[in-house]
């Protein structure tokens, strides 16, 4: 970079960042990476999704899930919010009632195995500290409510007799949308707009994607030596 800041300004007619822009762009770098090893840490974090009993929300859910499985993030829950009370028998709420418990058994259903809790609705906005409290003694009451639930691993690369695989559960998705490339030492995954490329270990230097199939929400590539 410091090569380039004399030569910069009269041929590419553009200013190079100063060495202290440079070193805050570094920094920051470094922190995102920091907050990404943090976040992925399985020991401490884990990711819980919030969504609403309701048709677009519940297929968006859908999607959320699947995208942080695809960058392999801890998710050990779901939070049904604004779910009406039962106690709410006026006439104008049975068919409220009865599409939110529609997409209620379709949250259940979808995200079976997660630690799945409903929230109930409330006439007002919830801002405080003291509505928190409320909020959690109404729907949760529980001492181990923030306490990371071991899921299993999305991701995970083992030895076979032909080589090595790769598994990574893709929930929520179809094949067509899958499309798998392969890098230098990486192997390149897309799904609509998000991509992420999967460094791949050491071990597998002298090996190349042999084939991929997406069966029963799970990705497995295989790798063979050249």
């Amino acid at each position: 970079m410091a090569v380039m800041h004399p030569i910069s300004k009269p041929l590419l007619n553009i200013q190079l960042p100063n060495g202290k822009a440079m070193n805050d762009i570094e920094r920051f770098y470094l922190e995102l990476n920091d907050l990404n090893k943090l976040l992925k840490n399985r020991e401490i974090s884990s990711v819980r999704i919030v969504a609403l009993p309701e048709k677009m929300v519940v297929e968006e859910t859908k999607r959320n899930y699947m995208y942080l499985n695809l960058y392999n993030f801890q998710t050990d829950g779901l939070f049904i919010n604004r779910v009406l009370p039962k106690d709410a028998n006026a006439q104008f709420f049975d068919e409220w009632h009865k599409i939110q418990e529609q997409y209620i058994n379709d949250l259940e259903n979808a995200f079976e195995g997660l630690d799945i809790r409903k929230i109930s609705w409330y006439d007002t906005d919830l801002n405080g500290i003291e509505a928190l409290r409320q909020l959690y003694k109404d729907s949760f009451d529980d001492e181990d409510l923030f306490a990371v639930r071991k899921s299993a691993e999305s991701e995970r690369f083992e030895k076979t007799d032909e080589g090595y695989k790769m598994e990574l559960y893709l929930p929520f998705v179809d094949k067509k949308e899958v499309d798998l490339s392969e890098g230098e030492n990486e192997l390149i995954i897309k799904i609509g707009n998000y991509r992420r490329d999967i460094m791949l270990p050491s071990v597998l230097t002298k090996f190349h994607v042999a084939g991929a199939k997406l069966e029963n929400s799970v990705l497995t590539v295989k790798f063979t030596e050249e």
